[in-house]
């Protein structure tokens, strides 16, 4: 019982880094104080966009970052605005809700980002539904929009002035990476991705590309070849250091070509004749073209290095993104939809009894459960189950402690929202 109890609250989610918490801090104030020159009534609904879309410009490249907060900016605008409107439309609010939760579920399929576009657009559309009074103190929806794409400017320029100086850091880092043997086959997919989204130059995605071919072939060598042989192995050292003198190359600060990358294959062209498995017939013809294509990956990437030969890779990320997006809806996969129905039902529902109750507490604690804890599957559900109990418990005594010390209308919503944002 005590594994399972160890297994269900184990998480292996990375921490916060400190900068983003710092900027969707700043960014959250910033949107707040602009507010104030709208409407003061909807600085809460200002503070919770900006926060949310604040710890997207700390987690994302420059480029990719300002048109996530473009997408999932409009999306929680969208949700916020909707909510205040429906406020005592409880049918229309069941079927916009349910539109918003199968939608965004059927999203969670793009590779990446596709978790940006899934609860917070519905628990922003849940909270303005049942606490439009409190957060938005009445403010017309129209109103209540105009404080959304207010918001959207801080976490924009935050973007920019996080990586202004260095724009491209973080896609040559990447880029790096992939030519490196230590990292993990899963996060080369999801650097690959990364490069695409953030509209990364056409000789990064070339150099991405052949880092990736080039690691298959080394992991394929690895496994099929002779590393005790003197000759092999001095092959796969040698084109090791070649991997490693292509990435170092990339990631000082500066224009991409031409740079400099000392890399020499004269041992790796004939490895395939000396290496010993190669001797046997069925792997001979792959080990000598593993052989080939890794070389081959090396020398054309340090042409391009060099600016010996330009690339020219036509990349539209915002069209990429959005393709995705109504690809993933229009031919869903059958688990994700089976995930977008289930949320649809469920919260749909949800928001009717929301309505109906007129914003009662217990029912809005429940909505809002529900749009946290429902997974693709069930036993990620169980987990966000189990830790969304421990957590609530400890936020209750924790509400309760500091309803004794804090006054109401500093308590809500200024405290709730900082604690919501923690939350996400």
């Amino acid at each position: 019982m005590s594994r399972r109890l160890t297994a269900v609250f184990a998480s292996n989610d990375a921490p916060l880094a400190i900068t983003g918490i710092v900027l969707s801090a700043v960014s959250g104030l910033l949107a707040a104080g602009l507010c104030t020159l709208v409407d003061a009534r909807v600085v809460p609904v200002g503070l919770v966009i900006g926060a949310i879309l604040g710890f997207i410009a700390a987690s994302a490249p420059m480029f990719m970052a300002l048109r996530l907060i473009l997408l999932a900016g409009l999306l929680l605008v969208a949700s916020a605005t909707f909510g205040t409107l429906l406020q005592h439309s409880a049918i229309v609010a069941a079927l916009v809700m349910a539109a918003v939760a199968f939608v965004t579920a059927i999203w969670t399929a793009l590779p990446v980002v596709g978790t940006i576009f899934s609860s917070l657009p519905a628990t922003v559309f849940i909270l303005l539904l049942a606490k439009g009074d409190e957060f938005a103190k009445g403010a017309p929806a129209l109103v209540v929009a105009l404080a959304g794409l207010l918001a959207m400017l801080p976490p924009s320029l935050l973007a920019v002035a996080v990586s202004i100086r260095d724009p491209r850091k973080f896609d040559r880092a990447m880029t790096a990476a992939l030519w490196s043997r230590t990292t993990p086959a899963n996060s080369r997919g999801t650097y690959s991705r990364v490069l695409l989204l953030d509209g990364a130059p056409s000789t990064l995605l070339y150099l991405a590309a052949h880092g990736s071919l080039g690691m298959v072939c080394r992991s394929w060598l690895e496994n099929n070849s002779d590393g005790k042989d003197p000759a092999v192995a001095a092959a796969m050292a040698q084109g090791d250091a070649n991997g490693d003198a292509i990435a170092a190359a990339l990631l000082p600060r500066g224009p991409l070509v031409p740079r400099s990358a000392p890399v020499d294959t004269t041992a790796m062209a004939p490895a395939a004749a000396r290496d010993p498995a190669a001797s046997q017939a069925d792997i001979a013809g792959q080990t000598t073209a593993a052989w080939s294509l890794w070389a081959a990956s090396q020398q054309r990437s340090q042409a391009a290095l060099a600016g010996d030969t330009p690339q020219r890779v036509a990349v539209r990320p915002v069209l990429l993104i959005l393709a995705s997006l109504v690809r993933n809806l229009v031919h869903p996969d059958v688990s994700v939809f089976r995930y977008g129905v289930q949320r649809a039902l469920a919260l749909g529902v949800g928001a009717f009894a929301l309505v109906q109750s007129r914003g009662d507490e217990n029912v809005f604690w429940v909505v809002i459960s529900l749009a946290a804890v429902l997974q693709a599957n069930a036993p990620s559900t169980v987990e966000k189950v189990a830790r969304r109990s421990v957590g609530t418990f400890g936020g209750v005594l924790l509400a309760v402690a500091l309803s004794l010390i804090l006054p109401s209308r500093l308590l809500v919503p200024w405290v709730a929202g900082v604690a919501l944002v923690a939350g996400f």
